[in-house]
């Protein structure tokens, strides 16, 4: 998929009675690293090259080539690139909004109940 494949990606759909909704998506190269932070959506990001450093609530997580992790909504978080290796990633934010009381599936309560989520790319995406 090129860049602007990926940047033109706009998912806004229904799903057991939840609304996901596109923020953004992005392809970058971290020349520079992000101080601590947090947003209101969701951000799913893939690391395609570099190393660096991923610091949510204080605790320190190595960023290596292949490694896909999403950080959940109101989370603190901190991304430190190595500058001799730079992270190469794919970003994609979006939201969530209960647009019914009850979600009844399992796919539902998962989406709406994780926290963040590390894990390394085993079928080469």
């Amino acid at each position: 998929m090129g860049f602007d494949t990926f940047r033109a990606i706009d998912l806004n759909f229904e799903f057991d009675g939840l609304q996901i909704k596109t923020i953004d998506a992005n392809h970058e190269v971290f020349l520079r690293s992000f101080a601590n932070h947090y947003h209101s959506f969701y951000e799913l990001h893939y690391i395609v090259k570099g190393h660096g450093t991923l610091v949510l609530d204080n605790i320190s997580h190595d960023l290596n080539e292949g490694d896909i992790f999403l950080i959940p909504p109101r989370v603190a978080h901190a991304q430190i690139t190595d500058v001799k290796n730079p992270m190469e990633e794919y970003h994609y934010s979006f939201e969530i909004r209960k647009i019914r009381k009850n979600v009844k599936s399992k796919i539902g309560e998962v989406l709406m109940g994780t926290d963040f989520l590390m894990v390394q790319d085993s079928y080469d995406i």
